[in-house]
């Protein structure tokens, strides 16, 4: 497992699977303010150039890309109760 946080840092391996694998299913769990669209392309590219380069296959089988609506909070603070000041 890898996350990355940043584009202005390196990627951070966190769980290693010390193994050779002859096959892998990858998950990308990106969260990045940009159109879902573009988000997905991007990936597929990257993906496909880091694959490629290595000469391995990729498939696609599924994704799901999305842009998640507004928050809404199930509680809010209003002013302070009577009697108490910060």
């Amino acid at each position: 497992m890898a996350n990355l946080v940043s584009s202005v840092t390196m990627p951070e391996l966190s769980l290693a699977s010390n193994t050779t694998l002859r096959e892998a299913d990858v998950i990308v769990n990106a969260r990045v303010a940009v159109d879902p669209t573009i988000l997905e392309a991007e990936m597929r590219q990257v993906v496909e150039k880091a694959c490629r380069s290595r000469q391995i296959a990729v498939d696609f089988r599924q994704s799901q890309s999305l842009r998640p609506g507004r928050p809404t909070p199930t509680h809010r603070y209003g002013s302070e109760p009577a009697g108490q000041t910060r």
